[in-house]
């Protein structure tokens, strides 16, 4: 009785372990690296299904999403297709419902918002970037003709 009990208890603390969030961030991390640099060799398509797989691990993942707005962006931008543009847009939504703290996500949707002429919008998402350290010159030259 006494090894069966110590067993049970043996196997809560490993499924505890195992479960952990600071593992899965771990895990999410490494994904995170291998992602960004599937995309910057022009893997984007693999770069997404890896994001896609890190937001099923952790649906609040800011980054994975801002990632994903940034390769539609990108190809938006590219193929001046304005329902990529629209997908980068909701990306950078969410990331930014997730943290509203996270600059490059405000500075995206800033970018963004730049492409559909929507300045308020645009200056405001890039006040709010500036606000958190995010430099962009191409938005200040925008904004405030520096």
């Amino acid at each position: 009785m006494k090894y069966s009990h110590t067993l049970f208890l043996a196997t809560i603390v490993i499924m505890s372990i195992v479960s952990s969030p600071c593992l899965y961030a771990k895990d999410t991390k490494q994904m995170l690296d291998k992602a960004m640099n599937l995309s910057i060799s022009g893997n984007d398509e693999q770069a997404l299904e890896v994001y896609e797989k890190i937001i099923k691990i952790d649906p609040e993942n800011a980054e994975a999403y801002n990632h994903i707005g940034t390769i539609y962006y990108n190809e938006a931008v590219e193929n001046r297709d304005i329902e990529l543009l629209k997908k980068a847009i909701e990306k950078f939504k969410k990331a930014l419902s997730l943290n509203n703290s996270y600059g490059e996500a405000h500075d995206n949707l800033a970018m963004c918002y730049v492409i559909t002429r929507e300045d308020n919008k645009a200056r405001s998402h890039y006040q709010k970037a500036k606000s958190l350290g995010i430099r962009n010159e191409r938005l200040e030259k925008r904004f405030y003709g520096k």
